[in-house]
């Protein structure tokens, strides 16, 4: 029942087009923005990215910090930002027609992984677990 509700709002708003036409672009571009940079708090992989230029001293007490040696989460990081250029290049190109493609291809990326880390280090720095629930899962 919640998925015919969810669908039906969706095909409601295009009862708003006329409305929406009136917001200029550069607000609803504003707001995307806004939206993008506040969802980036609660991204392990940004906060992992941050963990470059932060004093290993000053490191977050993060569940996957805490038991993956800084080499290890540092290379899984270096490894999905490369995943992440290559799908942004690819999206930017004459090749977007093959993204689905390269979307296709990560997951054999993934299982490689799998030969390059431990199996729980990879488990760690998979899991998604908040600070609330890493306290039960991983003491």
């Amino acid at each position: 029942m919640r998925w015919i509700a969810i669908h039906l709002m969706l095909g409601v708003t295009l009862l708003f087009l006329p409305f929406l036409e009136r917001i200029p672009l550069a607000v609803l571009f504003g707001l995307f923005l806004y939206m993008g940079i506040v969802s980036m708090r609660g991204n392990q992989f940004f906060e992992r990215l941050s963990l470059w230029a932060t004093d290993p001293a000053l490191y977050p007490r993060a569940h996957y910090v805490r038991r993956v040696p800084a080499k290890t989460m540092h290379l899984f990081t270096l490894i999905q930002a490369g995943c992440l250029a290559v799908l942004w290049v690819v999206k930017a190109s004459a090749w977007g027609i093959l993204f689905p493609l390269f979307i296709g291809l990560l997951v054999p990326v993934r299982f490689a992984l799998k030969r390059v880390f431990a199996a729980n280090h990879l488990e760690l720095l998979d899991a998604e677990e908040g600070p609330e629930e890493e306290s039960e899962t991983w003491s």
